[in-house]
């Protein structure tokens, strides 16, 4: 019996293995995966805070979560299966500014006002 972990990965994988000289190549592919974000964009008050977008995927499926700009923190950055990515906003005192997060390999796009 041959056990082999599920594939968490972004690219199939590949493994040979040898029986009584005889060579078995395996091919594990990537799962099938989808990706819905709610909302797909963001307009905070520059009073910063915390944000959040709702992952929605199967249970098997890996995703990863990260933000163009650093006034942007990410606090749950990896995961497999539905979640909610939680972000922590800084204080804007200056213009109107903007980012984006990519989660699971899909933009959002955030904006952020001055602060009052």
């Amino acid at each position: 019996m041959l056990n082999i972990n599920e594939n968490t990965r972004l690219d199939a994988r590949t493994l040979t293995v040898t029986i009584n000289t005889q060579s078995f190549r395996i091919v594990q592919n990537v799962p099938s995966c989808s990706y819905t974000l709610a909302p797909t964009s963001l307009d905070e008050s520059g009073g910063g805070g915390s944000a959040r977008v709702t992952l929605t995927t199967g249970q098997d499926c890996f995703w990863t979560a990260s933000a163009s700009e650093g006034w942007i923190r990410v606090l749950n950055t990896s995961g497999v299966g539905s979640a909610i990515i939680n972000l922590d906003l800084a204080l804007n005192p200056s213009d109107v500014r903007h980012a984006f997060l990519t989660i699971a390999g899909q933009r959002v796009n955030v904006t952020q006002r001055r602060q009052q």
